[in-house]
């Protein structure tokens, strides 16, 4: 039985809650904001020392790519999002973020590589740049096509 570690998830919450920390045990991160960006770069730099590749498409929108062993097979998409709304508590997207880097991590850690590929996605709000209605539809469709965002 594969276990995910307390230790790491506690660890995770609280290293991304210092991004935008607002002094009352909440956050502010805005997309694309300096906050948001160190927090997209402790994520980078957490998935590739597991030694995922990681994009980043022109919407801006993250990939951490774990790769299957065996190709063709349907892809596993996880995904949420590490900006947050004005004074937001810290679990706001970073959550699903830190679930999916959990997920991952174990599969890694514990040496069970995936059949199929396996995509963490850091998908952009918009709240400090301009959404796009189709953001997380053209995301599905550069996995689905296998591009470089697909691994």
């Amino acid at each position: 039985m594969y276990v995910s570690s307390k230790d790491r998830i506690k660890d995770k919450i609280e290293t991304f809650a210092q991004f935008g920390a607002t002094g009352n045990g909440g956050i502010t991160r805005l997309s694309l904001s300096k906050e948001a960006v160190a927090a997209r770069t402790e994520f980078t730099g957490r998935m590739k020392e597991l030694g995922l590749h990681v994009h980043t498409d022109d919407l801006a929108n993250m990939y951490a790519t774990v790769p299957g062993s065996e190709e063709g097979l349907p892809r596993i998409v996880l995904a949420s999002h590490l900006d947050s709304v004005r004074n937001a508590g810290i679990y706001d997207g970073c959550l699903g973020v830190i679930a999916a880097m959990e997920v991952v991590e174990t599969l890694v850690r514990d040496t069970l590589p995936p059949s199929c590929y396996c995509h963490g996605l850091d998908q952009r709000r918009g709240s400090a740049v301009s959404p796009r209605d189709d953001v997380f539809r053209d995301c599905l469709r550069q996995i689905r096509q296998g591009s470089d965002a697909g691994g």
